[in-house]
């Protein structure tokens, strides 16, 4: 998949924002699965996305992963 200057500088907005919901909805939006599938862990509301937090959480005490940095990975209550 290929990006024009216009996707760049949307994506670019949502990485600043820490918009990761609206980055993988552009993604997904523009055909891209692999914004489908973090889409789906970010908001923890597909079966894959649901075992994906299930798996960090269970997984973050096992080893040097921070609460805090886990939850840059998963949706944002993977951890709680």
């Amino acid at each position: 998949m290929g990006l024009n200057s216009d996707q760049v500088s949307w994506l670019s907005y949502y990485v600043n924002a820490g918009d990761r919901v609206g980055y993988y909805t552009l993604l997904a939006s523009m055909g891209e699965r692999y914004g489908t599938q973090a889409l789906g862990v970010v908001s923890a509301d597909t079966v894959a996305g649901a075992v994906a937090n299930i798996y960090l959480r269970e997984t973050v005490g096992y080893s040097n992963v921070t609460n805090e940095q886990s939850q840059t990975v998963g949706s944002d209550d993977a951890c709680n």
